[in-house]
């Protein structure tokens, strides 16, 4: 009831019940015959003891016989056979996985797979190594297979391919191992970027752009600009050199006067993503200056007419100067 592999050890006792010399000694397994010798254990002839070493690599994974045929020296011979079930499993578990060698992972992982049965099951725990780190996990048998799950730590991963081995062994006596090796992309590196603000007070539209250098697992989606509750997904373009350039034009209508918040987000291209995102701020002013005058209009006016007023600035402060015409006479007066 003991599953076997490798070179098993076949080993028992024959007792004789008169003393008496055994002529011939023959062990069976399989097609395969085993020379054996019976050690007189010293009861005068009665008691033998039998041990041979039996390859069960030569033999069918699954039940099997052993015969023992024992001839003593008697006259006529008396000729004993035995039989004996020996299971035997030299087959290791096959590992498989739905790891992807193609998709980028960017943090700790859940790595699970399956291990087809053998004959004698599977001989304890699983050793998962990646990193330099070994990982035990205990496999749930199901009615047709093994199945494992854990949580793995990227910590340490270095920024590309890396190694996953899993290690198994079967139930049998002597374990018959095999080990799998997976990879997998790891990316934890957020991409570094720049961007050119429009700088001073601004109104109208303008251009906000910037480029992005590119990681292992490249840009994960747009590059997303909010500025107050106006979202803008951009999709960069890619240079010669491997980087990404982005630009879009902000119409400052949208935005509160004054100072306003702008936040710029790019992601890698790894699941979940590394994210970097930098804050800036914009001065926005699309409000014009308000100017009030005491000038009467409708009043007919005759020689020198001084003409003054109050002007209320915007955000963005006053000019330095206004610009009077009237008629063909123009002039530009201070504004103090």
């Amino acid at each position: 009831g003991i599953w076997q592999a490798s070179n098993f050890l076949f080993s028992g006792t024959i007792q004789c019940s008169n003393a008496g010399i055994l002529t011939n000694l023959l062990v069976r397994a399989g097609t395969n015959f085993y020379p054996a010798t019976a050690v007189d254990t010293g009861s005068q002839g009665t008691n033998f003891t039998l041990s041979v070493s039996i390859d069960t690599t030569l033999l069918s994974n699954g039940s099997n016989t052993v015969w023992v045929v024992v001839t003593n020296g008697s006259a006529p011979p008396t000729v004993v056979t035995n039989a004996y079930l020996l299971l035997v499993d030299n087959a290791a578990p096959v590992i498989a996985s739905s790891l992807s060698p193609s998709v980028w992972l960017g943090s700790n992982f859940t790595f699970s797979g399956s291990l087809a049965k053998t004959n004698s099951g599977v001989g304890g725990n699983l050793l998962v190594i990646v990193g330099g780190a070994t990982n035990v996990v205990a496999p749930t048998q199901t009615a047709s297979n093994y199945e494992f799950s854990l949580s793995l730590s990227t910590n340490g991963l270095a920024c590309g391919t890396n190694l996953l081995q899993v290690v198994a062994s079967n139930g049998s006596s002597t374990p018959v191992s095999a080990t799998s090796n997976f990879t997998f992309l790891f990316d934890n590196q957020a991409p570094g970027f720049s961007a050119t603000v429009p700088i001073g007070w601004i109104s109208g539209t303008n251009l906000l752009s910037g480029s992005v250098a590119r990681t292992n697992s490249g840009l994960g989606g747009p590059v997303v600009v909010q500025v107050g509750t106006n979202i803008y997904r951009v999709y960069p373009s890619v240079t010669n050199a491997g980087s990404y350039l982005f630009s879009t034009n902000l119409n400052t209508a949208n935005f509160s006067d004054g100072t306003t918040a702008v936040s710029i987000t790019v992601s890698n291209g790894a699941g979940p993503a590394a994210v970097a995102t930098s804050n800036v701020s914009l001065l926005v002013d699309n409000r014009a200056p308000e100017l009030a005058t005491g000038f009467a209009q409708g009043a007919w006016q005759s020689s020198n007419l001084l003409f003054s007023g109050n002007l209320r600035s915007s955000n963005s402060g006053l000019p330095a100067a206004l610009r009077v015409s009237v008629g063909a006479f123009v002039t530009n007066v201070a504004v103090t």
